[in-house]
């Protein structure tokens, strides 16, 4: 007789529960979604026989393919409780898109349903409402990871396969240095109050190339996050970050010289108010946006896009390409993948390589 450890798991037992010789074994369990104990009649008349189809039953079980399996709706209670809760609110909320979506074009029942079959039918709703490749990409990963996170939980038995394909290639230019100038004259029209700490702000991104999230929470407190250690050669360090390293990173003079010239050596090194404390990443961005937008630079000529605060990022990047060199310039980035850094801000290796190639002719 088999006793598996997915039996000893369910608090599985079998029994006969009439005393005639040829009555029906039963197999009785606890149900790991419900809590519930639960039972089913196995139609075997001998011991050895049902020991064995329990021990089936019970792989069933634990796959998910029992009673339809884990609810849709719940896999996804389950996932955002016990995998995303850890994530940054970005991948949560791009979790969120895809939720809704699948809901909204191919429903599920049970995940126990996301079959190869229900993948193509996801996969022909996504190229037919996406209106970008890095779009689609998105939803598929965003997908993938959940079923992946499924499979390691054994609420999917087999996984299907999915492949995100990412087109390559930044949306947007860098602002060059006449244009960053134009933003910062324009900045009293936009913000008349406390311009000066949107200029100082906008001059620190250019000069560190931190995400503009980064920026509003770099401290000076030394439990920070993302802290700044004075001393002869400052630096920043980060305890928590996109990449999921702790790194340090040296800051360049012109970064350290913007930072030091303030008196007030607590909490935020950028203090920009906001309706609760310091002023939230989202909000950021439409503001620097905007500031794009009056001062009228265009970083997209194709899609007329304006300059947004990733674009004064990129611009750090040419910037320290061209004071340094590249391999610095990529290790300032903090990018996980060197290939990033290669495909969407690797924009003057062309300029280099004719600048050589032309000298020789002089």
């Amino acid at each position: 007789m088999r006793d598996t450890s997915a039996m000893r798991r369910l608090g599985m037992s079998v029994i006969r529960p009439s005393r005639r010789k040829d009555a029906g074994y039963v197999a009785r369990w606890t149900d790991p979604l419900s809590g519930k104990r639960r039972q089913k009649l196995l139609d075997c008349r001998r011991k050895r026989e049902a020991y064995e189809a329990a021990a089936k039953l019970a792989d069933q079980v634990e796959a998910g393919e029992v009673l339809g399996g884990l609810p849709w709706l719940e896999f996804c209670q389950r996932y955002e409780r016990q995998h995303l809760e850890r994530r940054s609110g970005k991948s949560i909320q791009a979790w969120h898109t895809v939720k809704w979506f699948v809901e909204e074009q191919c429903p599920l029942k049970s995940i126990a349903n996301a079959s190869d079959i229900w993948v193509d039918r996801f996969l022909d709703a996504v190229s037919e409402h996406c209106t970008s490749p890095n779009t689609e990409a998105t939803y598929i990963a965003r997908l993938k990871a959940a079923l992946r996170w499924a499979h390691k939980k054994r609420y999917l038995r087999q996984l299907p396969y999915l492949t995100a394909e990412w087109e390559r290639q930044p949306r947007s230019d860098a602002v060059t240095a006449s244009q960053f100038q134009a933003m910062l004259d324009i900045i009293p029209t936009v913000r008349k109050r406390d311009g000066h700490l949107w200029r100082r702000l906008l001059r620190g991104q250019f000069y560190t190339g931190l995400r503009i999230g980064e920026l509003l929470a770099l401290s000076w407190d030394a439990d920070a996050d993302i802290r700044v250690v004075v001393g002869d050669r400052p630096h920043i360090h980060f305890a928590k970050q996109k990449n999921k390293k702790r790194q340090k990173r040296p800051l360049v003079p012109e970064a350290w010289e913007i930072i030091a010239d303030t008196p007030i050596r607590t909490g935020p090194v950028f203090p920009i108010p906001g309706k609760a404390g310091q002023i939230t990443t989202t909000a950021a961005i439409r503001v620097v946006a905007k500031i794009g937008a009056k001062a009228g630079v265009v970083t997209n000529k194709q899609t007329g896009k304006t300059a947004t605060s990733h674009d004064i990022r990129r611009a750090f990047f040419d910037w320290a390409e061209r004071r340094y060199d590249q391999r610095i310039a990529s290790l300032l980035m903090r990018h996980a993948d060197q290939q990033t850094t290669d495909d969407f801000y690797n924009t003057q290796e062309s300029e280099k390589l004719a600048e050589l190639l032309w000298d020789t002719q002089e």
